[in-house]
């Protein structure tokens, strides 16, 4: 029954294929807010094979950003250990018991 209202979509990325399965088995097909949810895997498209003459029609950033687009799902291109600004100082306050102003303040 159509209710006039748009679908809602999301795409959720977990740190842990564990986590994703367990939310998976829990959340597909509940209610929330009056609608059903339905959780599907996402899959990985498959890029159309070039041929040579597209390829060399091709613009050089147009080729690197597929490059890099292929490559951005491998584990070894993402610092698993990089820490945002904000968590830095959030985890320096908390060491020395400070407020996160104090431990940006300059002087």
């Amino acid at each position: 029954e159509y209710m006039g209202r748009p679908k809602g979509f999301a795409f959720v990325t977990y740190m842990f294929p564990e986590h994703a399965v367990k939310a998976f088995a829990e959340v597909d097909g509940q209610v929330f807010q009056g609608r059903m949810l339905h959780v599907l895997p996402s899959t990985i498209k498959k890029e159309e094979a070039e041929s040579s003459d597209s390829a060399g029609s091709s613009s050089y950033k147009k080729q690197k950003a597929s490059k890099d687009k292929a490559n951005s799902l491998s584990s070894h291109n993402w610092n698993t250990l990089f820490m945002g600004t904000n968590a830095v100082a959030d985890a320096v306050a908390h060491k020395y018991n400070a407020t996160k102003s104090q431990v940006l303040d300059h002087e």
